[in-house]
Formats: structure tokens, C-alpha cells, sequence
């Protein structure tokens, strides 16, 4: 494993007071409890499943890629600070629900969220003193059997806060006020199983229904551009691309959780 990584992210922790061991390619932290897992580009067995202590069992965990570590570090630090309780918190029933536009919903995804933005028909935010704190996507209708009918199903695309922030509260108050706009039938969404820091979705009134296989991607290990598997091979801008070169290297997520919740039909 790249000793550079592995130092950074040791050194990330150090800063932030969190006491931690390191075995293998794992950090382990007492408080909070939580596991961190290292996946190094450079490493022959990157995507091993590590058998955790069985203290650690059932607690928060989350795998970080190096390549993300350097092209989306700011994200993924601010997030385990918020998880460190080492942002600012502010509570929801502070904050005003407002509409964001595509533009402005885009500009803050990209800056917060792992994945940046997506496309969406409903965006919505959280102002805090005026200012955005957090955003929150959702589709448009489309129609899905379930078991012996059809809903009109809406898929909760993202949620972010802003930088460090802990919006208490704050994923149900836009989804609240999604639902009271919309009156929905169903909505569903995913989570990244690369990042289990809590039960949000369950508290929110979500059941886990299944798992999506995991995502096969090659990252350039100078560059660190990742391509989804699919994409490289249906799209022929990548075509100049060589798998197998020492340019490139082969790596899978942990796929994602499924969520659902039915509602009343109002």
C-alpha cells in the first residue's frame, strides 16, 4: 500500500484528536466507533474482505479509495468530520425549505457530495441565516409493480450538507416537505455500502430491501480518472484505452443498499 496514503490519512486523524490502530489496511477508532479501510490503487489485494475484530461487528465502517482520497479528499474529510462531531451543527427547525435551481443544486453537489450531481425534476435546499446548508434531489414519477399493483414511485437521488455541517434534522425535513408537495406513493433510494455511518433511512421510515452488485471501475493510477467497466466498453471515446497497461488498474465498490417507503394513498 502507497505509505503516502496511508500517512495522510493517519495524519488527517492525528489532526482531529481521533485515537485510532492501524492493522493490515485498517484503521480502527474507539471513538467514535468506526472502521476505516484503505484501498490503495498500488495494492494486489485492494478489494480482500477484511475480517474485523468481533467487537467491531455491526459498528460504522467505511472504505476509502486512494484515488478518491485525491481527487475528492475535501469531501470525504468533511465528511468524518461531521461524523466527528467536529463541524458546526446546526438544527433543521432553524432552517427555511426552499427550491433551488439545476444550476445552483449542481455547483453545491459537486463540491459536497461523493458522487456530485446528478440529474433531477424536484430540488429543494436548506437556508440557515440565508445561506444554503444543504440540498436534496428527487425524480419524477414513473410507474412500479409491487406485488400486485402499480405505484407512482419517486427515487430520492441525493442529499448533501454543506462542508462539515451537521444539519440536524435535516434529510427529514426536506424529505417531509418533498412529501407534503408531492404526495408520493412510494419513494426509494440507494446508499453507498462503502460508507455505513448510520441508520438514517430507518429512522426516516425506509425498509432495506436488497443490494445492487458491486461496480467495477479502472482508475489511472497518475491521474486518478475513474471509468465504470460498462462505459469503457460501450463508449468509444475510451477506446484508445488499454486495461492492462501499468496505467491502469482494476477495482470494484461495495455497491449500494436499497431503501423503500410506502405511503398512503392520500
Amino acid at each position: 500500500m502507497a505509505d503516502s496514503f496511508i500517512l495522510e490519512v493517519k495524519d488527517f486523524l492525528n489532526s482531529m484528536g481521533i485515537e485510532h490502530t492501524f492493522e493490515k489496511n485498517v484503521f480502527f477508532l474507539n471513538n467514535p466507533q468506526l472502521t476505516i479501510e484503505l484501498c490503495a490503487l498500488k495494492s494486489d489485494n485492494q478489494n480482500a474482505v477484511i475480517s474485523f475484530p468481533e467487537f467491531y461487528h455491526g459498528n460504522k465502517h467505511c472504505r476509502i479509495y486512494e484515488d478518491l482520497w485525491y481527487s475528492k479528499g475535501p469531501v470525504i474529510r468533511d465528511i468524518l468530520k461531521a461524523n466527528f462531531n467536529k463541524g458546526e451543527t446546526i438544527f433543521a427547525r432553524k432552517c427555511l425549505v426552499d427550491t433551488i435551481d439545476a444550476k445552483d443544486a449542481s455547483d453545491f453537489l459537486n463540491k459536497n457530495h461523493l458522487l456530485g450531481s446528478a440529474r433531477s425534476s424536484y430540488r429543494y435546499c436548506l437556508r440557515y441565516n440565508g445561506e444554503i446548508v444543504a440540498v436534496a434531489l428527487f425524480s419524477d414519477s414513473r410507474p412500479m409493480r409491487r406485488d400486485d399493483c402499480v405505484l407512482s414511485s419517486y427515487e430520492w437521488v441525493r442529499y448533501a450538507s454543506k462542508d462539515s455541517v451537521r444539519v440536524s434534522g435535516g434529510m427529514g425535513k426536506l424529505l417531509n416537505h418533498f412529501i407534503k408537495e408531492q404526495r408520493p406513493e412510494e419513494i426509494m433510494s440507494y446508499s453507498d455500502a462503502d460508507w455505513v455511518l448510520g441508520n438514517a433511512y430507518e429512522k426516516l421510515g425506509f425498509k432495506k430491501t436488497g443490494a445492487t452488485a458491486p461496480v467495477e471501475f479502472i482508475v489511472n493510477k497518475h491521474s486518478y480518472e475513474r471509468i465504470p467497466l460498462k462505459k469503457l466498453k460501450r463508449d468509444n471515446k475510451y477506446k484508445s484505452v488499454v486495461i492492462n497497461s501499468d496505467d491502469w488498474v482494476l477495482i470494484s465498490n461495495s455497491g449500494n443498499f436499497k431503501f423503500y417507503r410506502r405511503f398512503p394513498i392520500f
